[in-house]
């Protein structure tokens, strides 16, 4: 299985073909972007499971609290070492 469609592809976006599949390579612009994208989606995923808790009418779980951590962890990480490639 290959991409049999590049139309959709944006202009200046480098396709690289490893043996196993195909890696998109981004521009320094478009890795950027979705470097903070990232970061912001992770402090909405921290909000949503740890301020949902914390104004919830039960008491706190702390298990979505630890889940909201990990994953605002997890996707900072992420789109910071995507801001660092080079």
């Amino acid at each position: 299985q290959g991409i049999t469609d590049l139309s959709r592809v944006p202009a200046g976006t480098e396709l690289a073909v490893s043996r196993s599949m195909p890696m998109l390579r981004l521009a320094p612009r478009q890795r950027a972007a979705l470097s903070e994208t990232l970061r912001e989606f992770a402090n909405l995923a921290a909000a949503a499971l740890v301020l949902g808790q914390a104004i919830g009418e039960r008491p706190v779980s702390w298990p979505p609290v630890l889940a909201g951590a990990l994953i605002w962890l997890g996707f900072v990480w992420f789109g910071l070492t995507l801001e660092g490639e080079r």
